[in-house]
């Protein structure tokens, strides 16, 4: 007869309970990384919030040198550049500027002043390192330009002005800023592009819904339209130059350049 070890059924329990243990945290981790990658969008109750909550702004800069080369992102910074005229005596102002690379190359085409305005201090913190001048860069948004009276010959925003709530508002102080002939060169995501995006419905205002960079990083802003963009308010203050619908196949970008009446 074959004796066994009294410890034997210990030590099975034991082992047992630790697999199943195991197995168990399984679905948990499962749910906990389903409800991280399906978490709710960052609602825009300010810009800022956006980004520096839940390291969107983090993940932004992280993200934002893999898709530089894109042909949208090119597109964008040519029509941009294709209207500023740089000079001893003129200044620039880039509203929106994030992590400030758009800055970098604005300031060496020879502005007499080219500084940034960004509501996000995650972004901000990433812009002064950036340009190495923490005087360059100023807590503000496009509803607020801090910056006198007509001090600014282009007041630039690259995939910023759209966060705004209420786009007249922007134009108004944007018209405030700029000195008399001063231009307005902006680009934003076209309203008419739906692909990869929601939108939801709070306050009565539509909002739309998206994740950049391999739907790593979420972003809310409000549903304009093409016409909002182009309202009588801005007609009232600005005179268009130049639309263009960027995209290689359909337009994904919405670029406007404007003087100040």
């Amino acid at each position: 007869m074959v004796e066994c070890d009294p410890e034997w059924p210990r030590a099975v329990s034991i082992q047992l309970a630790l697999i199943i243990g195991i197995v168990a945290l399984i679905p948990v981790g499962f749910l906990v990384r389903k409800r991280f990658r399906d978490a709710p969008h960052p609602f825009p109750v300010d810009i800022a919030g956006q980004y520096d909550l839940n390291e969107v702004g983090r993940r932004y800069l992280a993200f934002r040198a893999e898709h530089k080369g894109r042909e949208d992102g090119r597109s964008s910074s040519r029509f941009i550049l294709s209207h500023l005229s740089a000079g001893a005596d003129r200044a620039l102002v880039d509203v929106g500027c994030g992590g400030g690379d758009e800055l970098v190359a604005y300031r060496e085409l020879g502005f007499a002043t080219a500084q940034g305005v960004e509501c996000s201090e995650v972004m901000a913190a990433a812009a002064r390192q950036r340009l190495g001048d923490a005087s360059a860069i100023h807590a503000g948004s496009w509803s607020s330009i801090p910056f006198a009276d007509d001090s600014q010959d282009y007041l630039v925003g690259r995939a910023s002005l759209h966060y705004e709530e209420d786009l007249d508002q922007a134009y108004r102080e944007a018209a405030r800023v700029l000195k008399p002939g001063g231009m307005l060169i902006v680009v934003v995501g076209h309203p008419d592009n739906t692909a990869n995006r929601g939108t939801v419905s709070r306050g009565g205002r539509r909002y739309v819904q998206l994740k950049l960079f391999q739907d790593r990083v979420p972003v809310t802003y409000p549903l304009h339209t093409v016409d909002d963009y182009l309202s009588p308010t801005f007609a009232e203050h600005f005179e268009l130059v130049e639309r263009q619908d960027i995209g290689q196949t359909k337009p994904n970008k919405l670029a406007i350049a404007a003087r100040t009446r």
